[in-house]
């Protein structure tokens, strides 16, 4: 690293964010300048000679009445395709302050939340993959972002630049050791890593700029009012794709009864990022509520509705201008034109039948699709569309449809070349008829394709003495496909080049005029937006509500503390045939530590993946399999599952799990939701007993709701210490066969003992293996000392428990002097049982007349 004080960086990023966020209403590019210095360890390494142009590099300068900047902010994006659609990378970096910052979004088809993220960031230039601009008029994603940035320079660059192993060699060099927490958190996200990797070879080739090991800070931001989910967490808790990587029998799958592709990308987002905003919850709740309120005809209605919308967020396309003698483009254009024309059509349909709907959700919606744009759009329009023409799938008849989509008299040009194209299908026509008379068949049919134009088509059955490898001489490219013959003659081939050259002519001047129609069409192209926008929420409340229709399924509510009655697994629920065992949820942020124990296969990692599951699925908006529910907001889902090493990485199973938590401690909040399953079980059972001991007392200190599976019973004695755990343990009972799962949750520590072992036998391992592994566990539980049973604090929990009573009783609008005097009483006996048993210090100072202190509170 160079040590020049001419090129300390003067820019400080976080204050420029800073009053982005505050001064929200200014232009974009009008940022303020820190006035401080700050000095940094990271600096680029440069040469001599380019010093001076990176002081003053030609990136972006706003001019403005207050004052004048130079903008050095270069922001790498990508974005996923197919299925991973919306799924946006984000990489932006100060050359003036070099800190990396990366994100990566679960974006709508909008882009709302990366629009945002570009515009707190304020980049001067921007890298995007050519891939973008594979089609003429580019992505959706391409035009949004050069509409709202005008004044950043967008670069295009080869995809294979955009590269994760690249980014992840560059992040691992380069990194600073203080960012190693923050770069285990980044890593598993693949396209944030891959604009990362585009990025740094992009201002090192054409900015110079180049940093020694070891230099660079990263910072990783999401979005706000979100549920925060690691890629980890979800893949353990099977969210959106299974341990086989598909989406079959996860809880996207088990909520997925969406009718639209906008639907399903809606709902993969919002199950990937669970909303945080209780109004938008409550909006949602309200609505699916109100579905499920009316006649199950009536749902079947609005299904058939939505149906109409199902290739809507195609209009995308439209927002985008594309040439006038591109062939291809024009065939889409005239598709799309005519997909607009029939869902305008189509539009008042689902207006009308959202008007007896109250919610506020749903009646937004409505006001959105009720805009008196559509209704110019349709008029715009119909004068210049046929009023038969509709959108047709299908080669030949989406050609059809294009062909005679423009209204007679409008162009004389396109009339002549239609009825010179009719002249030519008719001719063709009857060019068949003669062909059948030839071969003896009155069964010959005109079709059209892509790739064989016009043809002629039969069936082989209607061909008498016709041989399909030495067919007769007149017939010409001759297929056979199951039971169906495809041939020409020379003259039908002649007559298509014909047609095609007519046809050729008559979509270039349909695409003409197409043209200087959308010309008038986008004005209201801002409707386009939410038109698709409004039936992807209408569709994913419709999935909610279909999935909520269910018996057994209610509204949750949310406040200070979880508490789920009689809660399932949803995924178990639907995949099952038999019906899971129903189990309560507590935790509070006075009982926020639960410990679960009990034997093997007795249902522990199932129920606190259950726990995640409910908590995502209520937070989405949508109703929970129990008979009572109310949740806490939760902005963290952390979870340590996996039990595994890694090859790759060259980490043992250890190594991965301490580095996990690494992860997890210093991003705790204190509404978080920790989920843990056998903490430090992959070294020495001291060591690991010690381990798990330490975290379990620093992380129930944060107010976070943690839920930790364990077969470590010296775990479950911090309820001894601390008034804020809580004991379980998954219900088994010894038979005459073995071990019997109840699969229900019970309080207090599991009780059976060698469980472990009586599984062993039941799996029919050796018995004389089984005998022997007893005796020797017999002769190690000689060798240690027993652990209290008795805690040392029972008087604290019995007066932590009342207070937690009349607390309970205040939230709920329930507390009385009768209960006061009743909790107050019980309080005292216990402290007298507990007395007897032994004596208390704290008794000491309680007054023999329990009655006059029980007047006193």
């Amino acid at each position: 690293m160079e040590n020049d004080s001419n090129f300390v960086p003067k820019y400080d990023i976080s204050q420029q964010i800073e009053d982005l966020i505050v001064k929200s209403n200014t232009p974009r590019q009008l940022i303020k300048t820190a006035s401080s210095v700050n000095s940094t360890r990271c600096v680029p390494v440069v040469s001599q000679g380019l010093r001076n142009k990176l002081r003053n590099p030609k990136l972006t300068k706003i001019s403005d009445n207050r004052k004048e900047i130079t903008n050095t902010v270069i922001l790498g994006l990508t974005e996923g395709r197919g299925s991973a659609q919306g799924e946006i990378g984000l990489a932006a970096i100060d050359l003036k302050r070099p800190v990396l910052i990366l994100s990566q979004i679960s974006d709508t088809q909008t882009y709302m939340n990366t629009i945002n993220k570009i515009n707190i960031l304020n980049p001067a230039e921007i890298l995007i993959p050519k891939t973008f601009m594979d089609q003429m008029q580019g992505t959706l994603l391409f035009n949004t972002i050069k509409n709202q940035f005008p004044l950043s320079s967008i670069i295009t660059v080869s995809r294979k630049h955009f590269c994760e192993n690249d980014g992840k060699l560059y992040l691992k060099n380069s990194v600073i050791p203080e960012c190693a927490l923050t770069l285990e958190q980044v890593l598993p996200k693949f396209y944030a890593v891959s604009a990362a990797a585009a990025l740094l070879k992009h201002i090192e080739f054409n900015h110079n700029v180049t940093f020694s090991s070891n230099t660079l800070n990263i910072e990783y931001k999401g979005i706000e009012k979100s549920m925060f989910i690691d890629p980890n967490s979800a893949l353990r808790l099977e969210l959106v794709l299974n341990s086989s990587l598909n989406s079959k029998n996860t809880l996207y799958d088990v909520l997925n009864h969406c009718i639209t592709v906008g639907g399903e990308r809606r709902l993969r987002s919002s199950i990937l990022q669970p909303s945080s905003d209780i109004q938008l919850i409550h909006n949602r709740q309200e609505a699916v509520e109100e579905i499920l309120n009316n006649q199950e005809q009536y749902l079947t209605l609005l299904k058939n509705v939505i149906q109409k919308f199902t290739d809507v967020e195609q209009l995308y396309w439209l927002c985008t201008k594309v040439s006038k003698n591109t062939q291809h483009m024009s065939k889409l254009q005239g598709n799309y034109t005519l997909l607009l024309k029939t869902t305008l059509i189509a539009l008042p349909s689902l207006v009308d039948i959202l008007k007896p709907f109250k919610s506020e959700f749903i009646s937004d919606i409505r006001k959105k699709l009720s805009c008196s744009g559509y209704s110019k759009m349709l008029e715009i329009i119909e004068t210049t569309i046929n009023k038969e023409s509709t959108r047709s799938k299908g080669f030949s008849q989406s050609q059809f449809q294009r062909c005679f989509a423009i209204k007679s008299n409008l162009n004389p040009l396109l009339d002549v070349a239609r009825t010179i194209y009719s002249e030519l299908i008719k001719e063709f026509h009857d060019k068949v008829k003669v062909l059948g008379e030839q071969l003896g068949t009155e069964h010959l049919f005109l079709q059209n394709s892509n790739k064989r134009g016009f043809h002629v088509q039969v069936e082989l059955k209607n061909l008498k003495n016709f041989n399909v490898k030495h067919p007769p001489s007149i017939c010409k490219n001759v297929e056979c496909i199951k039971n169906l013959v495809k041939f020409t003659t020379e003259d039908l081939i002649v007559l298509n080049i014909r047609i095609t050259q007519v046809l050729n002519e008559v979509e270039s001047l349909t695409n003409a005029m197409l043209f200087e129609m959308l010309k008038e069409l986008r004005k209201y192209m801002s409707c386009i937006y939410d038109l698709c926008n409004s039936v992807a929420e209408l569709d994913l409340i419709f999935s909610f509500a279909h999935y909520s229709m269910r018996s057994g399924l209610i509204r949750p509510k949310f406040g200070q503390y979880m508490s789920v009655k009689n809660s399932k697994h949803p995924i178990l629920d639907l995949i099952n045939s038999v019906v899971p065992v129903e189990n309560d949820i507590f935790a509070s942020t006075d009982k926020n530590l639960s410990i679960i124990t009990g034997p093997n296969m007795g249902g522990k990692s199932i129920y606190i993946r259950q726990v995640a599951l409910l908590q995502v699925i209520a937070q989405i908006g949508c109703f929970v399999p129990a008979t009572e529910a109310q949740f806490r907001i939760c902005d963290r889902l952390f979870t340590r599952i996996a039990f595994g090493d890694s090859i790759e990485s060259n980490a043992s199973t250890w190594v991965l799990e301490i580095k996990e938590l690494n992860g997890i401690l210093p991003s705790l909040t204190r509404h978080s939701l920790v989920i843990i399953d056998e903490l430090c079980r992959a070294t020495s059972c001291e060591e690991g007993s010690s381990l798990a001991w330490a975290i379990c007392e620093h992380i129930m200190q944060s107010c976070a709701f943690i839920f930790f599976a364990t077969h470590n019973i010296f775990i479950t004695k911090l309820q001894d210490l601390y008034c804020n755990v809580l004991n379980y343990h998954m219900e088994a009972l010894f038979s005459s066969s073995g071990l019997s799962y109840t699969y229900k949750l019970r309080s207090g520590v599991t009780n059976i003992d060698d469980y472990g072992l009586t599984l062993a036998r039941d799996v029919k391992m050796p018995e004389y293996l089984v005998e022997h592994a007893i005796q020797i566990e017999k002769c190690l539980r000689q060798t240690k000392i027993a652990l209290p049973n008795n805690p040392s604090n029972e008087a604290d929990l019995i007066l932590d428990d009342c207070i937690q009573k009349l607390l309970f009783m205040k939230d709920n609008n329930t507390l009385d002097i009768l209960d006061m005097k009743l909790a107050v009483s019980q309080m005292m006996d216990e402290l007298k049982e507990n007395r007897k048993k032994k004596m208390n210090p704290l008794m000491e100072l309680i007054s023999s007349d329990d009655e006059s202190f029980t007047e006193i509170i």
